[in-house]
């Protein structure tokens, strides 16, 4: 399995964002596990907020690579949405961390081949 690793700025508890967050990609076909580590940013003098780095871990997928990895990325720009208190999502692709929506075609035939995805 490779791993996609994203980045993603929540307010409010972190444990809990984390577990719903992995709840939830979990149940997509393409996912085998989700894991996340907590780590405390400071964003100004007295305010802190939580950074969950993650590691997704991608399913080798021989038929519908890329359409599964759109799905899962579509799926991660709805839970900035979804979830209370997420503030960005970041998907690192070959070093440049993108929003979700913002992974076009190139990016995303560039993640899929890092991730060791065919779409063949």
């Amino acid at each position: 399995m490779a791993g996609l690793e994203i980045e993603i700025a929540v307010s409010g508890d972190p444990r809990h964002a984390s577990e719903v967050i992995k709840e939830r990609l979990e149940q997509l076909p393409a996912v085998g596990s989700a894991e996340f580590e907590v780590k405390e940013i400071r964003q100004g003098f007295a305010e802190t907020a939580s950074l969950l780095l993650g590691t997704v871990a991608v399913l080798k997928l021989s038929r519908m690579g890329i359409s599964e990895l759109r799905h899962l990325l579509r799926e991660l720009a709805g839970l900035q949405k979804d979830l209370t208190g997420a503030q960005s999502i970041l998907v690192n692709v070959g070093g440049e961390k993108l929003e979700p929506e913002k992974v076009d075609d190139g990016k995303l035939e560039k993640l899929a081949k890092l991730l060791g995805l065919s779409d063949k």
